[in-house]
């Protein structure tokens, strides 16, 4: 069986797993915002540890019960968060913002709208499918990524 066969039933959580893997092998710096699950009968405005505001979740469905309760996948953000790329990659070649689908996943309108806005922004924006790992793209970018753009500090980034 080839590799693309065995990875075209890859899950969006593998790939991920595969992608942050393979920065920390290269030495790259990513950020990932993990969801959070929540009982369907916690407060809804409130985390029931913390007390954090959690006005304003992006609610992506139910996870299943636990407890005899509901759960939800909701992440808590402020401003216009939801739909954030699943990965933000830095490294001395600059920053990659990558959304993150298995085979047949889609985007959301909210993950469409930033890919919008980054684009315009032009930042360095993109969508990843286990496809892109067999066919080397997610590795020729990353080692991209390990390159230095430039050899001396901007002068924004001076310390006072």
């Amino acid at each position: 069986m080839k590799a693309g066969q065995v990875r075209s039933g890859m899950l969006e959580e593998d790939l991920k797993r595969t992608v942050l893997e393979t920065c920390k092998v290269m030495g790259l710096h990513t950020l990932h915002i993990r969801t959070a699950r929540r009982g369907q009968d916690d407060p809804p405005n409130e985390c029931p540890r913390c007390h954090f505001s959690l006005r304003g979740l992006r609610s992506s469905g139910t996870e299943g019960t636990h407890a005899g309760r509901r759960k939800r996948w909701e992440t808590p953000v402020e401003g216009d968060g939801e739909g954030w790329p699943d990965l933000a990659i830095v490294g001395p070649g600059g920053v990659k913002f990558r959304e993150l689908k298995s085979t047949k996943g889609t985007l959301s309108p909210a993950q469409n709208k930033w890919i919008g806005w980054l684009t315009e922004a032009r930042a360095d924006i993109g969508v990843w499918r286990p496809a892109d790992l067999d066919n080397n793209i997610i590795q020729n970018e990353l080692q991209a990524l390990r390159r230095s753009m430039r050899t001396v500090p901007s002068p924004a980034f001076r310390t006072r």
